[in-house]
């Protein structure tokens, strides 16, 4: 099976259609509206994924940064704030874990705390936990199910009581604006 056919959904490109049309659940019936608008960092290299994404949450009202790797999703961190990182695992030039590994790091220095989610076709045993570990707060396997991402977004989002500070920018356990 060809990478684009593994992608986000499967099926997701047949016949040129997306999710939300011919046979898939409508988005909209799958999920309560957000409390307000996120603001999203895609990190995908595979393109139809990106597309796939970027549609999801273009349906969900969300804005969006789409980036193909490690080193871009770092240089988005630093010149934007936002609320969730949507982290492919396999990348060229730089993994996602890696990524996640500097962005903590910076984290540590500066304050604050970017909820990542793992987006990835690695679901052995154990590549949940080793993603966990590596620094992400969620894991959502790839065939991704908008359920699932949907899920997963509000869980990192409601994790702990403590207000979330959106990047690097944002003032250290300052709530989200």
């Amino acid at each position: 099976m060809t990478p684009e056919a593994r992608g986000l959904f499967p099926g997701a490109v047949r016949d040129g259609h997306l999710p939300g049309t011919h046979g898939f659940p409508s988005i909209e019936r799958m999920h309560r509206p957000a409390p307000r608008p996120l603001h999203i960092l895609v990190v995908e290299d595979n393109t139809i994924n990106q597309r796939v994404a970027e549609r999801i949450l273009d349906k969900l009202g969300h804005t969006w940064v789409t980036v193909s790797n490690g080193r871009e999703a770092l240089q988005a961190v630093d010149s934007e704030d936002f609320d969730v990182v949507l982290m492919d695992i396999q990348m060229p030039e730089m993994d996602g874990l890696e990524a996640t590994r500097r962005i903590r790091e910076q984290e540590r220095n500066n304050g604050g705390h970017l909820p990542i989610i793992a987006l990835t076709a690695n679901v052995l045993d154990g590549d949940r936990e080793q993603f966990l570990e590596g620094g992400m707060d969620g894991y959502v396997p790839k065939p991704v199910r908008v359920s699932q991402l949907l899920e997963a977004i509000d869980d990192v989002l409601c994790a702990g009581s403590a207000p979330l500070a959106r990047g690097p920018h944002a003032a250290p356990g300052g709530p989200l604006s």
